[in-house]
Protein backbone atom coordinates (compact mmCIF):
# COMPACT_ATOMS: atom_id res chain seq x y z
CA UNK A 1 0.00 0.00 0.00
CA UNK A 2 1.12 3.68 -1.35
CA UNK A 3 0.25 6.76 0.66
CA UNK A 4 1.60 10.16 1.07
CA UNK A 5 1.86 12.41 4.56
CA UNK A 6 1.97 16.30 4.02
CA UNK A 7 5.21 16.97 5.90
CA UNK A 8 4.65 21.24 5.41
CA UNK A 9 2.81 23.46 3.62
CA UNK A 10 4.17 22.46 0.22
CA UNK A 11 5.57 18.94 0.25
CA UNK A 12 3.96 15.49 0.06
CA UNK A 13 6.18 12.46 1.08
CA UNK A 14 5.46 8.86 -0.51
CA UNK A 15 5.39 6.07 2.16
CA UNK A 16 5.03 2.48 1.54
CA UNK A 17 3.28 0.15 3.42
CA UNK A 18 5.63 -3.22 3.75
CA UNK A 19 3.76 -7.00 4.00
CA UNK A 20 5.17 -6.73 7.40
CA UNK A 21 3.64 -3.26 8.39
CA UNK A 22 6.50 -1.50 8.38
CA UNK A 23 6.41 2.57 6.93
CA UNK A 24 9.49 3.21 4.61
CA UNK A 25 10.15 6.67 2.99
CA UNK A 26 9.87 5.65 -0.71
CA UNK A 27 12.14 8.94 -0.95
CA UNK A 28 15.04 7.44 0.86
CA UNK A 29 18.24 6.09 -1.44
CA UNK A 30 17.74 2.43 -1.97
CA UNK A 31 21.39 1.45 -1.17
CA UNK A 32 23.31 -1.46 -3.33
CA UNK A 33 24.92 -2.80 -0.34
CA UNK A 34 27.85 -5.11 -1.50
CA UNK A 35 29.62 -7.77 1.03
CA UNK A 36 33.52 -8.41 1.71
CA UNK A 37 35.98 -9.82 3.96
CA UNK A 38 39.17 -8.53 5.13
CA UNK A 39 40.82 -10.89 2.41
CA UNK A 40 38.98 -8.89 -0.03
CA UNK A 41 38.93 -5.58 0.49
CA UNK A 42 41.21 -4.53 -2.19
CA UNK A 43 37.93 -5.23 -4.32
CA UNK A 44 36.33 -2.04 -2.04
CA UNK A 45 36.77 0.93 -4.91
CA UNK A 46 38.11 4.14 -3.38
CA UNK A 47 34.40 6.01 -3.60
CA UNK A 48 32.28 7.45 -0.31
CA UNK A 49 29.99 5.37 0.98
CA UNK A 50 28.87 4.12 4.38
CA UNK A 51 30.07 0.70 5.71
CA UNK A 52 28.90 -2.18 8.18
CA UNK A 53 31.35 -4.27 10.13
CA UNK A 54 30.09 -7.54 11.33
CA UNK A 55 30.71 -10.54 13.18
CA UNK A 56 29.36 -13.86 11.18
CA UNK A 57 29.44 -16.62 12.97
CA UNK A 58 27.87 -18.49 9.91
CA UNK A 59 24.46 -18.57 11.85
CA UNK A 60 23.78 -14.95 13.04
CA UNK A 61 25.57 -11.32 12.59
CA UNK A 62 26.75 -8.85 15.55
CA UNK A 63 27.12 -5.41 14.09
CA UNK A 64 30.60 -4.52 15.65
CA UNK A 65 30.67 -1.01 13.89
CA UNK A 66 29.21 1.83 11.49
CA UNK A 67 31.12 4.27 9.93
CA UNK A 68 30.96 6.36 6.15
CA UNK A 69 34.03 7.72 4.57
CA UNK A 70 34.74 9.43 1.29
CA UNK A 71 36.97 6.45 0.37
CA UNK A 72 36.18 3.27 1.55
CA UNK A 73 38.81 1.36 0.54
CA UNK A 74 41.07 3.33 2.88
CA UNK A 75 39.56 3.95 5.62
CA UNK A 76 38.74 -0.03 5.58
CA UNK A 77 42.43 -0.91 5.42
CA UNK A 78 43.16 1.63 8.08
CA UNK A 79 40.44 -0.21 10.29
CA UNK A 80 42.86 -3.48 9.90
CA UNK A 81 46.23 -2.40 9.58
CA UNK A 82 45.99 0.66 12.16
CA UNK A 83 42.88 0.60 14.13
CA UNK A 84 42.72 3.14 17.54
CA UNK A 85 39.20 1.77 18.33
CA UNK A 86 40.57 -0.91 20.84
CA UNK A 87 36.96 -2.64 21.27
CA UNK A 88 36.80 -3.06 17.63
CA UNK A 89 40.44 -3.98 17.15
CA UNK A 90 39.68 -6.96 19.61
CA UNK A 91 37.22 -8.15 17.36
CA UNK A 92 39.18 -8.04 14.15
CA UNK A 93 42.35 -9.56 15.20
CA UNK A 94 40.95 -12.14 17.34
CA UNK A 95 37.97 -13.12 14.51
CA UNK A 96 39.94 -12.52 11.00
CA UNK A 97 37.86 -15.38 9.48
CA UNK A 98 34.55 -14.65 10.93
CA UNK A 99 34.64 -10.28 9.67
CA UNK A 100 32.37 -9.54 7.12
CA UNK A 101 32.31 -6.29 5.74
CA UNK A 102 28.70 -4.29 3.99
CA UNK A 103 29.61 -1.40 2.12
CA UNK A 104 27.49 0.82 -0.58
CA UNK A 105 27.97 3.67 -2.38
CA UNK A 106 27.15 7.08 -1.27
CA UNK A 107 27.06 10.82 -2.31
CA UNK A 108 29.68 12.59 -0.19
CA UNK A 109 26.67 15.04 0.76
CA UNK A 110 24.67 12.25 2.28
CA UNK A 111 27.40 10.27 4.33
CA UNK A 112 26.49 11.74 7.68
CA UNK A 113 23.01 11.26 7.64
CA UNK A 114 22.95 7.83 6.75
CA UNK A 115 25.49 6.74 8.82
CA UNK A 116 23.27 8.41 11.52
CA UNK A 117 20.63 6.57 10.37
CA UNK A 118 22.40 3.33 10.20
CA UNK A 119 23.80 3.56 13.66
CA UNK A 120 20.77 4.48 15.78
CA UNK A 121 18.97 1.75 13.43
CA UNK A 122 21.58 -1.41 14.11
CA UNK A 123 23.31 -0.32 17.48
CA UNK A 124 26.83 -1.01 16.42
CA UNK A 125 28.76 -2.43 19.70
CA UNK A 126 32.23 -0.48 19.19
CA UNK A 127 31.52 2.76 17.77
CA UNK A 128 32.82 5.59 20.42
CA UNK A 129 30.77 8.44 19.31
CA UNK A 130 27.91 9.26 17.92
CA UNK A 131 27.92 10.59 13.77
CA UNK A 132 28.24 14.34 13.51
CA UNK A 133 23.92 14.70 14.21
CA UNK A 134 23.11 15.94 10.52
CA UNK A 135 19.17 14.69 10.04
CA UNK A 136 18.80 11.49 9.52
CA UNK A 137 18.86 9.81 6.03
CA UNK A 138 16.73 6.54 5.84
CA UNK A 139 18.08 3.90 3.13
CA UNK A 140 17.28 0.30 3.36
CA UNK A 141 19.59 -1.87 6.18
CA UNK A 142 21.31 -4.96 3.98
CA UNK A 143 20.81 -8.35 5.09
CA UNK A 144 22.77 -9.21 8.21
CA UNK A 145 23.01 -13.03 8.56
Amino acid sequence: MTFYLKSDQSSLKKYISTPEGNIINANSPDLDWQTATLNTLDSIPEISGVYIILLDNGFSSKVLYVGQSENLRRRLFEHVSNESNSKLKLFTKNSKKSIVIKWAKVHKSKLNGTEEYLCNKLSPKCNKKSPPGDKEISCNLPKLS
